[in-house]
């Protein structure tokens, strides 16, 4: 009886379960089915945790099929090995919660960047075993902390493609096509931030990558004991275990270091010597000052009248000096030569008022 009861509960409790699906408290589960389309979730009468579809035929994925309302709960979505070949941009917009989306081993040879954008909670993406053939997809999503594209055919990975993953930890793009690669990609990151894998790539011993693979595990962002080799004209070369070669030493991070302090010690002499003609010249300035000054010093104490310091080069005020001095040194003589004049006139009319009176007084 209690067995019986037992059966009843749980045919109860997963009596929304799709067809060709398995379901638990927690998973709808519909592996290998041989599903050519995303069942109907609205028919669910609970939220999963967990949303597998692996392993099926799907082809396209668009926004209805996980628009469901029972989907507040979602954190994991299982989409790989499906023969999927596109799925709408905003496709698991409506999937607040989900953490994780598996989307490997399809057929996809582009997906929209903004794929997961919207969804704040994102923290892997699984795009690896696709057919790219081309640049690494550009993702946006504040939260990805973990991003697959292994064996995704993947040829260049662009300086721009993780600009909008300021949260990532960790890339997958080992197993590609890639046979150059730059540092300005990853130059946003901390070091010890941030780790990818890159072995078992098609690299080419180039300078640059030499270069950038210097870079890179300066900033522990990759593993230097994983196999790293490149290629030069069939002839196999581990990039980590030997030497730079010499050609490309003018290249890499230690002569880069060295150049950059020998012209940083020929900046420092030349602000040095910059310095030393500023004294001097500081110096010239404050003793022709000085000279000015105790010329003036001179020049007041040698004279009982104020005096106004002009510089030499200032002519037009000495012009003005000497016009005014003169004007009042002919004014001057004009005026004692007029006072003198009058003087004498005034003399010979006394002279005549006194020889008048002179004779009323007499008899």
């Amino acid at each position: 009886m209690r067995l019986f009861l037992v059966m009843v509960w749980i045919s109860a409790t997963h009596a929304s379960c799709p067809t060709s699906c398995n379901c638990t408290d927690t998973s709808l589960l519909c592996i290998d089915k041989r599903l050519d389309f995303v069942p109907d979730l609205n028919q669910l009468d609970w939220s999963p945790l967990i949303v597998d579809l692996s392993g099926n035929n799907l082809a396209y994925i668009d926004a209805d099929h996980f628009s469901f309302d029972k989907n507040a709960d979602v954190k994991e979505i299982y989409l790989n090995n499906s023969e999927i070949v596109g799925i709408e941009s905003y496709a698991f917009t409506e999937l607040e919660s989900l953490q994780e989306l598996y989307l490997g081993q399809n057929l996809l040879n582009d997906v929209s960047e903004f794929i997961i954008e919207p969804l704040e909670s994102m923290v892997l993406l699984d795009l690896s075993g696709n057919y790219f053939s081309g640049d690494m997809p550009k993702i946006r999503s504040k939260s990805l902390e973990v991003l697959a594209v292994a064996n995704a055919k993947i040829v260049n990975v662009p300086d721009d493609s993780l600009t909008h993953l300021p949260n990532l930890k960790l890339l997958l793009l080992q197993q590609n096509n890639l046979k150059s690669i730059t540092f300005d990609a990853f130059k946003t990151f901390e070091p010890n931030s941030f780790f990818m894998k890159l072995s078992y790539n098609s690299w080419e011993c180039s300078c640059e990558n030499w270069r950038a693979f210097k870079l890179l595990a300066s900033k522990n962002f990759v593993d230097v004991s994983e196999p790293y080799q490149c290629s030069n004209g069939g002839v196999f070369d581990d990039i980590f275990g030997n030497d730079i070669p010499d050609k490309c030493r003018d290249n890499v991070v230690d002569r880069d270091l060295s150049n950059y302090k020998e012209i940083r010690a020929m900046v420092d002499e030349d602000r040095k010597a910059l310095t030393k003609i500023r004294a001097q010249e500081d110096t010239v300035y404050e003793d022709q000052y000085l000279d000015d000054m105790s010329s003036e010093e001179s020049s007041k104490n040698c004279s009982d009248s104020f005096l106004i310091h002009f510089r030499p080069q200032d002519d037009y005020f000495v012009v003005l000096l000497g016009a005014v001095l003169t004007s009042f040194f002919l004014g001057l003589v004009a005026g004692l030569l007029f006072c003198k004049v009058l003087i004498a006139f005034r003399y010979r009319k006394l002279e005549q008022v006194s020889d008048s009176r002179a004779k009323l007084i007499s008899p």
